[in-house]
């Protein structure tokens, strides 16, 4: 999205099947961070996490968050995500949205203490203020995960950091030899 100033930030139909890397692993998780270092993201082990999650993915959530503060990420959330992972035990600051009050999210990005972002929309309302999200967090090259199965690989790619490798492509054996 970073090529298309003024494009709107969220994948559709013809763009979930597109796309400019790969990554070859022997987990899912693995390929996922391979293709996301490959893309030019600069996924952290750990450090601040913004998220902001619409209400129909704010349950699965809180297993991943689980695995995130484990790996050594902190929260900061908006008010009904904050409350929700407040409720399952975990520290996490509030931040305001776009129309609140100073520090909103915006102000929360550029702080520098942002590592990886993740914003899940329902309905219009949320996408406007999704698109602000989305378009600072592409402008400051943070990391932005938008759905919760995106969410779920980078979780498992993290986990399994440690044994992700170089790799030729002719060390897969699964391809067919002459």
């Amino acid at each position: 999205f970073d090529r298309f100033p003024g494009a709107a930030i969220r994948t559709g139909a013809e763009m979930h099947s597109t796309g400019e890397v790969m990554g070859l692993a022997e987990s899912f998780g693995q390929a996922f961070i391979k293709a996301q270092l490959a893309a030019g993201l600069n996924i952290s082990k750990g450090g601040g996490l913004l998220i902001s999650v619409c209400d129909d993915d704010k349950p699965e959530i809180i297993p991943l968050a689980q695995a995130l503060a484990t790996l050594g990420y902190t929260f900061c959330a908006t008010a009904g995500t904050c409350a929700r992972l407040q409720a399952a035990g975990f520290d996490c600051e509030e931040v305001n949205k776009m129309g609140g009050a100073r520090p909103n999210l915006i102000d929360r990005l550029n702080d520098g203490n942002i590592h990886l972002v993740v914003n899940t929309i329902s309905g219009q309302s949320s996408a406007r203020d999704a698109q602000a999200i989305r378009a600072e967090t592409i402008k400051l090259g943070l990391p932005l995960i938008t759905t919760v199965s995106a969410l779920r690989a980078l979780v498992e790619g993290l986990r399994e950091w440690q044994q992700t490798k170089p790799a030729a492509l002719q060390d897969f054996h699964w391809f067919a030899q002459p």
